[in-house]
């Protein structure tokens, strides 16, 4: 007899994050809230960092990056200007 393992509790994702959240000058945002507030693909982020032109995330091990919250409202209040 061959057991089926479901593959959901492997890849759990995280709870989503409120937009709110990048209101907390402090706070560290997930990809995802990044996302909503710049209108930008996870891509175009990625390579605005690597050219300089965004705010670097922080690592906390492999997979976790977050970008604190001020400074990418600090970007998007220069980029207002």
């Amino acid at each position: 007899m061959t057991q089926q393992v479901s593959l959901s509790k492997y890849k759990q994702r995280s709870q989503p994050q409120s937009i709110y959240a990048a209101q907390i000058q402090e706070a560290l945002l997930k990809i995802e809230t990044v996302r909503q507030m710049t209108g930008f693909s996870e891509a175009t982020i990625r390579r605005r960092v690597a050219a300089g032109d965004f705010p670097a995330p922080r690592k906390f091990g492999i997979r976790c990056t977050r970008w604190v919250a001020g400074e990418v409202r600090e970007w998007l209040r220069k980029q207002a200007q």
